[in-house]
């Protein structure tokens, strides 16, 4: 079953960078199904060309125009903030800028199969603070991810697009409250905002199993619950991979996602796209994600398949690519 766009009120923009089913449809409801295969041929790739996106079906369902391809080859270069020692950021790909930000996960796990998207964008990839090969940190924290984020999309013209996963989105969507003219688009995965929808019950109980896991508690329910939302399992906790190990490390310590709160007023006064997208895996994960996409104004995507790591998830990349491909064209013409 193809992911469909909800026609969730609130929830959109209206921009038509994804398209739509009238309410009636579904009754305005959100639905979640497993993305068709698509590929690499879903967006047409020859510059200032229009292209047709397909669905799984065959079925043509948005005609987009693809920008100019901006840059070429592949680096790796530091993203340097103000107060803290330089990020690694890998770089590849030709096309707009699009900075992808992983979570608990190292960047080459969580980004693995976004590779493909270097056919047309310029991807920047950081390894977050505290992430090798990036310079060690005590913690996570979200407002040090902020500051990293703005020093690398700094001397970018006119910006980059944001992705951003799970804890990695939460330094990416303050970082767009805080400097929205550096922002394109602004897509968030599963990032855990629990202060957009803290009057739901089952979302005050995922933010305290978080809390718990984080400040050292060892009891079996925290840990089993924490580490099936973050999509990890007990096996990851015995991996022999060093970047793996770091990760497990780094998740028994964060600042409190409890503590965001990303001005979400000026993202939608700036007028920038956003997508917010889910896995279907957690009810109060798909509760965060509705509340968050409707204080954004977001258009609101559930790809089920891949758990928390929604990425991962068949048809994801096309998805992505179509909304990124809308919202260049729409930048390009403002």
């Amino acid at each position: 079953m193809p992911v469909r766009a909800p026609g969730r009120g609130t929830g959109h923009r209206g921009t038509g960078l994804l398209p739509r089913r009238d309410a009636g449809d579904d009754g305005g409801q959100r639905r979640c199904g497993v993305a068709g295969s698509g590929g690499r041929d879903a967006v047409a790739a020859e510059a200032g060309t229009a292209g047709t996106v397909i669905g799984p079906e065959g079925r043509c369902v948005r005609r987009v125009e693809v920008a100019p391809p901006v840059a070429t080859g592949q680096s790796t270069e530091p993203a340097v903030s103000r107060s803290h020692a330089p990020l690694f950021v890998r770089k590849t790909g030709a096309g707009p800028p699009v900075v992808l930000v992983h979570g608990g996960l190292p960047a080459r796990h969580a980004w693995a199969r976004q590779q493909d998207l270097a056919a047309r964008w310029s991807l920047m990839i950081p390894s977050r603070r505290g992430f090798s090969p990036s310079p060690p940190a005590p913690r996570q924290d979200f407002l040090v991810d902020a500051e990293d984020m703005a020093a690398l999309v700094a001397g970018i013209p006119g910006g980059a697009h944001f992705v951003g996963f799970s804890y990695g989105g939460l330094g990416m969507c303050v970082a767009a409250g805080l400097q929205p003219s550096r922002v394109r688009s602004l897509t968030l995965i599963e990032v855990p905002l629990w202060s957009a929808a803290g009057a739901d019950e089952s979302v005050r109980r995922l933010a305290e199993v978080a809390d718990r896991f984080a400040e050292g508690h060892r009891d079996a329910r925290t840990e089993r619950e924490f580490l099936a939302v973050a999509g990890l399992d007990r096996q990851s906790l015995d991996t022999r991979d060093d970047d793996m190990r770091q990760a497990i490390e780094l998740a028994r310590d964060f600042r409190s996602p409890g503590e965001a709160s990303p001005r979400f007023g000026r993202i939608v006064e700036a007028g920038i796209p956003v997508l917010v997208v889910s896995g279907g895996h957690a009810p109060a994960i798909e509760v965060v994600c509705d509340a968050v996409a409707a204080r954004t104004g977001a258009q609101r995507i559930c790809v089920a398949g891949a758990g928390h790591a929604v990425q991962r998830a068949p048809g994801f990349n096309p998805m992505l690519e179509a909304f990124l491909t809308a919202a260049e064209h729409r930048a390009s013409h403002l």
